[in-house]
């Protein structure tokens, strides 16, 4: 079976139940979740069945007197190899109660993974488990943000046409009086005036 990837030592709300009085021996999950993590210990554990001569635990998700002992029996084989033998050290702390083991997933997974990777072992699918859970995939790039429109544009799009827009009024202004002083009749000689219109001299 796939090995679920090691709990996240953060969590702070226990997801499982300990010799409560339906089952006061085992210690078993109350979501999925931490359910597939308790099952991925028993399968880890069953790795090192065949060197250390305990019969493969039930891959239950129920943490009980057989998993203890399975993990108890592992913690021991690591102690006999120097270079294991600080596994078997945390190991046997870690797993001496049901109720240890449950507390302490993360820690447990990663030293029963240590100890098959340095002795060589496979798991019940006939590979070394990963120490570290898959990767997650990289995140999407963020988008370009969209065009904005003509009434919401940035100060640098506002400057970047303002001279053109000045540089425009400019031009238009002077076309027009261009056109007014082309286009107004020249003024009459005094002589060319009606007496009505000529002024009175003082």
């Amino acid at each position: 079976m796939p090995f679920a990837p090691p709990p996240d030592a953060r969590s702070i709300v226990p997801r499982y139940k300990c010799g409560t009085p339906d089952a006061p021996s085992i210690c078993y999950a109350t979501d999925a979740d931490q359910e597939g993590q308790f099952r991925a210990i028993q399968a880890l554990a069953n790795a090192f069945a065949p060197v250390v001569g305990f019969s493969p635990l039930a891959v239950d998700g129920r943490i009980g007197p057989a998993t203890v002992s399975a993990l108890q029996l592992v913690a021991r084989k690591l102690l006999e190899d120097p270079t294991t033998s600080a596994l078997g050290g945390t190991l046997g702390a870690i797993s001496a109660t049901k109720e240890v083991v449950a507390a302490s997933l993360a820690s447990v997974h990663q030293m029963l993974v240590a100890g098959i990777e340095r002795l060589h072992l496979t798991n019940s699918t006939g590979s070394t488990p990963s120490p570290q859970p898959p990767a997650p995939a990289p995140a999407p790039l963020p988008l370009p943000p969209p065009p904005r429109a003509n009434g919401n544009q940035s100060p640098e799009a506002r400057r970047s046409w303002m001279p053109w827009v000045l540089g425009g009024g400019i031009l238009a202004a002077a076309a027009l009086g261009a056109v007014v002083i082309l286009t107004r009749p020249p003024p009459r000689r005094f002589d060319e005036l009606e007496p009505a219109e000529q002024p009175e001299s003082y």
